[in-house]
C-alpha cells in the first residue's frame, strides 16, 4: 500500500502530554481494496482524510502523534476524555458528509482508551496503546468504541447529544482480562452495527463459576502458555486439589487463542470406556453417519479447526481417555487438549503439569499476621467461611488456628472448604482440635495410596464421622445418582434411608458434601462432587444396601421415563424433552443396572419408553444398541412390553433407512400385539410398517396401513395419533400427485394439531403444506410454512426435523434465486443427517447439493454428490431418489458427449418413475428426454415430449419450477429455431394430446438408437 504523510498540526515532541492520557486511534476500513481499485483516487482521498482529521483533532485540543504515521492509521492524544469523545464524533460526522472520489466512501474504525502511556522518541508505548489498538481492531466501519476507562473519565461531562451504549465484556486479543466496551451514539451517526467480532464470541461451553477463584497466581501465569504451546497438557493432582476449577480458569484465559472454540467435556458421569468418545462427540455436536463411524465423524467435524478440548476427570476412564486423545491429536492438526486426571495419560507428546497444594503457613515458623493472612490456603478458608457465616472474620486472634487447619490439610482446596463449612457450629480452634484427632485415627500407611490422598481421605472420613446416622445414610445412598438429581428423585430413592430428605439434603449442602445447582430450570438440582461420590459409594457398598438403593433408583427413573413417553406426544413436549435430557445419566444408569441384573421386564419397559427421546436427540444408533441389549435378555416372551420394545427398535432402524432390519422387528411386534388383542398397539405398529412401505414407494400398502390405523385411533379418541394418521394419508396422496386430496387431508391434520397444541404434528403438516405449495410454484407460501416449522423444531431441538427443515428451506431459496443461502441450508442438512445416521436424509441432501453444483458448472462435485445419492437410494430401495440421481447423471453424461451412457441412465430413471404411479414424476422424466431429443437432433419429438409434460403439469396444477426451466426452456428454443414456430407449435400441440403410454413409447423410440452406444 502506498505510504503517506500524516495530517498537519503535529506538535513538537515536547508538547505531547505524559501520564494518564486519552488515546484516539483510527484506521480506514477496506483501504487495501480502495488502493487496488484506483491508487490515484485513493491518494487524493487520503490527503483529504489527513486534512480533515488534523483540523478536527486541533479543534478539540488534541495532538496527532507523528511517529505513529503508519499506513492509514491515525493516533491522536488528548488530556480530557470529553474532548477526545467530541473529536471522535466530529471526525465521523465530517467524514460521512464528505463527497469522496473513491469507488466507496472512506469509513473509519475508531476506538478510545485511557491510561498511563509511556512517551518515548515521539511515540507512545505500553499496555494502554496495545489495548486501544485491540479495541479498534474489533470495531465496525463507522463505529466508535470506548473503554470503561474513557466512560468513567468522561462521567457527566459527556458532549451534548452524545450517549453511550454498553456492549458488554469482550476479550481482546493477547490481553488476559476482558474489557467492558461501550459504543458512542450521536443523532448524526449510524447506531446499529453487527455484534463485535471479539474473542468473546468464540464458541464455548465453559461453565459459569459461582464462587471466587482464590490463589494459584503462578499457575495462571504458567499454565495458559503451556496449553497454547503444546498439543496435550495433563493437569495432574489428587482428588479435591482443584484441577477442574483451574482447568476452567485456564481455558477462559486462552479463549482468544482458539478461534474455533473451547469445549469442556465432563467425564464424571461416564461409567464405561466406550462412553468417552460418545461424550466428546456429543459436546461437539457430532453424531455418527450411515457409512461413517463416530470417530471418523468427529475427526471430520474438527478438521483443521483451532479448538481446545478439556477432558475433565479422566482417572476412572484413563485408558479410553488416553487412546482417544492420542488418536484425535494425530488426526486433527490444530487441536489442543487439556486433560485433568489423578495420574498422567502417558501419551507421547504429553506435557504433565502437576498441581501443587495451595500455599499454607509452616506451623513451625511463626509469621506476622499480614504474611499469614496472605497465603493462598488461609485466604481460601477465610473466603469460604465468610460464605457460611457472614460474621466470620480472619483476625490476629484466630489466624494461628486457621493456619494450623490449612497446614493439617496440606493446602488441599476441597479439604479446606469442607473444614470451613463447620464454622457455623464450631470455632476454628475446635475444628483444628477435631482434625488432629481424626488424622491420628484414620491415616493409612498403605503404600499404594499417595500421601496427599491419605490426608484428603482423613478429612472426608472426619466429615463423614461427624454426620448424624440419618445424614450418613442419605450421603452414601446419593452415590447411586449419575449427573445429579432432583428433589423428587431424592425423596423417592433416599426416603427409605432418611425420611426427612429435604432437611438432610439441606444439612449436607451446608457442610459442602452436596452441591446445589440452580440451573436454568424452575427446580434446584443436587449433585455430589466426584471425589465425594466415590467415597460415598464405598460406604454404600459396605452398608450392604446397594441392591435396594439401585432398585429404588430404577423404579423412580422407570416411572419418569414412562410418564415422559406420554408427554412427548403432547403440548408439553418441549418441557419434558428438556427434563429427560437432564436426567439422561440417571436413565441410562438405571437401564444399565436393570440389564446387568437380568431384569428383562423393567429393562424392556424403560428402553421401550425412551425410543422417542433417542429419536428426537438424533441418537438413533445409541437407542438401537440399548434396545437390542434388553431384547437379548431372556424372559417376557409374547408380552406387551416385549412388543413395545420390538416396535421401538424397528422404528429406530427404519428411521436410519435400515429397512431390512426394521421389517422383522416391526412384524414381530405386530404379531404379539395381534395375539394380545391390543388394537391401539397394532395401529401404532401398522403406522410404522406403513412408513416403511412409503419410504420404499409401496404406496398401496402404505395407504392400507394408514387407513387401518386412522380407524383405530379415531375410535380410541387418540388425537395425537389421529393427526399423524391424517398426515400420513396426505403424504401418500401427495406422493401419487393428488395434491387436492393431500391438501385437504393435511389441513385436517393441522387443524386438529393446532387445537391440541401438538407441536410435532403441527410441524409435519406445515412441512407437507409447504411442499404442496412448492409443487404449485407458490414459493413464498412454501417458505412461510417452512419457516414456521423451523422455529418450532428449533425450540424442540429436534435434530431429525431440523435436518429436513434446512433441506426444504434450501430448496425454496434455490428456486427463488438465493443460491448461496440455499447451499448453506443444504450443507447444514447434510451435516445433521450424517450425524443422525439417516441414510435417506443424506441421499436427499446430497442430491440437492449436486443440483446446486451443477447450476454452477461444478461438474465434478455434482457428479460425486449424485453418485452418493444414487448409491444410498439403491441400497435402501428408494426409487424416487434413485431416479432423481440417475436422471441428472444421465443429463450430465449426454451433454458431455457420452450419449450412450446418458441414454441408459435416463432409461433406468424412466423405468423407476413409471413404477411410482405418479404422473408428475413421469412428466419430469419426459422433460429430460425432451432435452435429450434436441441433443440427438430429434427436434420435432422434443417438442412433442415437452408438450406432453406441459399438459400434464397444467392438469395437475404444478408449473415448471425455475430450477428445471433453466435447462428445459433453452433446449426448446433450440428446437423452435430449428423447426420454425409453426412446426414447433404443431408438434407441441400434438404432444399435449398424447397419452402417457404413447409418450412412453416415443421416449423408447428416441433412446433405442443410443442405448447400445454406451462406453465400455
Amino acid at each position: 500500500m502506498p505510504s503517506h504523510r500524516h495530517p498537519g498540526g503535529v506538535p513538537d515532541m515536547a508538547d505531547l502530554p505524559t501520564g494518564v492520557v486519552v488515546l484516539l486511534m483510527t484506521d480506514i476500513a477496506g483501504s487495501t481494496r480502495l488502493w487496488q481499485a484506483d491508487p490515484a483516487l485513493m491518494s487524493r482521498a487520503l490527503k483529504r482524510h489527513d486534512a480533515l482529521m488534523g483540523e478536527a483533532v486541533a479543534r478539540h485540543g488534541g495532538a496527532l502523534v507523528k511517529a505513529h504515521a503508519a499506513g492509514d492509521s491515525v493516533l491522536a492524544v488528548f488530556t480530557e476524555a470529553a474532548a477526545a469523545i467530541a473529536a471522535a464524533v466530529d471526525i465521523q460526522d465530517t467524514l460521512q458528509r464528505e463527497r469522496w472520489p473513491t469507488s466507496a466512501p472512506i469509513r473509519l474504525r475508531m476506538a478510545l482508551h485511557a491510561g498511563d502511556a509511556e512517551l518515548r522518541d515521539g511515540d507512545y508505548f505500553g499496555p494502554t496503546v496495545n489495548r486501544c489498538a485491540r479495541l479498534r481492531g474489533i470495531a465496525h466501519p463507522g463505529q466508535i468504541l470506548i473503554s470503561r476507562a474513557v466512560q468513567s473519565l468522561a462521567g457527566d461531562r459527556m458532549p451534548a447529544e452524545v450517549r453511550t451504549r454498553p456492549l458488554g465484556k469482550h476479550w481482546l486479543r493477547d490481553l488476559q482480562q476482558p474489557e467492558d466496551i461501550y459504543q458512542l451514539l450521536h443523532p448524526g451517526l449510524p447506531a446499529d452495527f453487527p455484534p463485535l467480532a471479539s474473542p468473546g464470541a468464540i464458541p464455548n461451553n465453559l461453565p459459569i463459576q459461582l464462587t471466587s477463584f482464590i490463589g494459584r497466581d503462578d499457575d495462571l501465569e504458567t499454565l495458559p502458555s503451556r496449553v497454547v504451546g503444546n498439543r496435550l497438557v495433563t493437569l495432574v493432582g489428587v482428588g479435591g486439589s482443584g484441577k477442574t476449577r483451574l482447568g476452567i480458569e485456564t481455558a477462559t484465559a486462552v479463549l482468544p487463542d482458539f478461534a474455533d472454540g473451547v469445549w469442556w467435556v465432563d467425564l464424571v458421569p461416564l461409567e464405561h470406556p466406550e462412553q468417552v468418545l460418545k461424550e466428546v462427540a456429543h459436546v461437539l455436536g457430532v453424531r455418527e453417519g450411515p457409512n461413517e463411524a463416530l470417530f471418523a465423524a468427529l475427526v471430520t467435524a474438527i478438521g483443521a479447526d483451532h479448538k481446545l478440548v478439556i477432558l475433565d476427570n479422566c482417572e476412572h476412564l484413563l485408558q479410553a481417555s488416553a487412546a482417544l486423545a492420542s488418536e484425535l491429536l494425530h488426526a486433527c492438526p490444530n487441536l489442543h487438549i487439556l486433560a485433568t486426571s489423578r495420574e498422567p495419560l502417558n501419551v507421547r507428546g504429553e506435557v504433565t503439569y502437576t498441581l501443587r497444594p495451595l500455599t499454607y503457613p509452616d506451623p513451625c515458623e511463626p509469621l506476622p499476621f499480614p504474611t499469614l493472612a496472605g497465603t493462598e490456603a488461609v485466604r481460601l478458608f477465610a473466603d469460604r467461611a465468610t460464605v457460611i457465616r457472614r460474621t466470620f472474620a480472619l483476625t490476629a486472634g484466630n489466624a494461628t488456628a486457621v493456619a494450623g487447619i490449612c497446614a493439617r490439610l496440606e493446602g488441599n482446596p476441597l479439604a479446606i472448604e469442607l473444614a470451613a463449612a463447620w464454622v457455623n457450629v464450631l470455632t476454628v480452634e475446635q475444628i483444628l482440635a477435631r482434625l488432629g484427632a481424626s488424622f491420628d485415627l484414620l491415616r493409612t500407611d498403605t503404600l499404594d495410596v499417595p500421601e496427599r490422598h491419605q490426608s484428603l481421605r482423613a478429612v472426608v472420613d472426619w466429615s463423614y464421622a461427624l454426620l448424624a446416622p440419618p445424614l450418613k445414610r442419605c450421603f452414601s445412598a446419593a452415590a447411586v445418582f449419575t449427573g445429579g438429581w432432583s428433589l423428587a428423585a431424592a425423596e423417592h430413592v433416599l426416603a427409605p434411608a432418611e425420611g426427612d430428605v429435604l432437611s438432610s439434603l439441606s444439612a449436607l449442602v451446608d457442610k459442602s458434601l452436596v452441591v446445589m445447582d440452580q440451573g436454568s430450570g424452575p427446580e434446584a438440582r443436587f449433585r455430589l462432587l466426584e471425589t465425594l461420590r466415590t467415597y460415598a459409594w464405598r460406604y454404600l457398598e459396605e452398608s450392604g444396601t446397594v441392591g435396594f438403593v439401585r432398585q429404588r433408583h430404577a423404579e423412580f427413573f422407570l416411572a419418569l421415563a414412562e410418564m415422559a413417553e406420554a408427554k412427548l406426544t403432547g403440548s408439553e413436549q418441549a418441557e419434558w424433552l428438556a427434563q429427560i435430557q437432564g436426567e439422561s445419566g440417571n436413565l441410562l444408569g438405571a437401564l444399565g443396572w436393570l440389564r446387568a441384573s437380568g431384569d428383562a421386564a423393567r429393562g424392556l419397559r424403560l428402553a421401550g419408553s425412551l425410543w422417542r427421546w433417542w429419536y428426537m436427540q438424533g441418537q438413533l444408533s445409541e437407542g438401537r444398541a440399548q434396545l437390542a441389549a434388553v431384547l437379548a435378555l431372556p424372559g417376557e416372551e409374547g408380552t406387551a412390553i416385549r412388543a413395545k420394545a420390538l416396535h421401538a427398535a424397528g422404528t429406530l432402524a427404519s428411521l436410519q433407512g435400515d429397512y431390512a432390519e426394521a421389517r422383522p422387528l416391526l412384524e414381530s411386534a405386530l404379531a404379539i400385539r395381534k395375539a394380545l388383542g391390543d388394537e391401539v398397539g397394532q395401529s401404532q405398529t401398522l403406522t410404522n410398517l406403513g412408513n416403511l412401505a412409503y419410504e420404499q414407494d409401496d404406496y398401496a400398502t402404505a395407504r392400507r396401513c394408514y387407513e387401518d390405523s386412522l380407524r383405530i385411533f379415531r375410535a380410541a379418541g387418540s388425537a395425537w395419533n389421529t393427526a399423524l394418521a391424517q398426515f400420513n394419508l396426505a403424504s401418500v396422496a401427495y406422493a401419487q400427485c393428488d395434491l387436492v386430496t393431500a391438501e385437504h387431508q393435511v389441513s385436517e391434520s393441522l387443524a386438529l394439531s393446532r387445537r391440541h397444541a401438538f407441536d410435532r404434528p403441527i410441524v409435519n403438516s406445515l412441512v407437507l403444506l409447504g411442499i404442496i405449495a412448492w409443487e404449485r410454484g407458490q414459493f413464498d407460501t412454501a417458505r412461510r410454512n417452512y419457516e414456521e416449522a423451523f422455529a418450532k423444531l428449533d425450540a424442540l431441538d429436534d435434530a431429525p426435523g431440523l435436518a429436513e427443515a434446512h433441506r426444504l428451506l434450501g430448496s425454496v431459496l434455490y428456486e427463488q434465486g438465493h443460491v448461496d443461502e440455499a447451499l448453506v441450508h443444504m450443507e447444514t442438512s447434510l451435516k445433521l443427517e450424517t450425524q443422525i445416521g439417516d441414510r435417506l436424509g443424506v441421499a436427499k441432501a446430497s442430491d440437492w447439493i449436486g443440483r446446486i453444483a451443477l447450476g454452477r458448472s461444478d461438474i465434478a462435485t455434482a457428479r460425486a454428490r449424485f453418485r452418493q445419492s444414487l448409491d444410498i437410494a439403491t441400497a435402501i430401495g428408494h426409487k424416487l431418489i434413485a431416479s432423481d440421481a440417475l436422471e441428472t447423471l444421465g443429463r450430465i453424461a449426454f451433454q458431455q458427449g457420452h450419449v450412450g451412457d446418458g441414454a441408459v441412465m435416463l432409461a433406468q430413471s424412466f423405468e423407476l418413475r413409471q413404477s411410482l404411479q405418479n404422473p408428475l414424476r413421469v412428466a419430469e422424466s419426459i422433460e429430460v428426454f425432451a432435452v435429450f431429443a434436441v441433443y440427438v437432433d430429434r427436434h420435432s419429438d422434443a417438442c412433442r415430449l415437452a408438450g406432453y409434460a406441459n399438459a400434464t403439469r397444467e392438469a395437475l396444477g404444478t408449473p415448471l419450477p425455475p430450477s428445471r426451466a433453466i435447462w428445459l426452456i433453452p433446449a426448446m428454443q433450440t428446437a423452435r429455431d430449428h423447426l420454425g414456430d409453426a412446426e414447433a407449435r404443431a408438434a407441441w400441440e400434438d404432444g399435449a394430446r398424447l397419452s402417457q403410454h404413447d409418450a412412453a413409447n416415443l421416449v423408447l423410440s428416441i433412446t433405442a438408437d443410443h442405448v447400445g452406444t454406451r462406453r465400455s
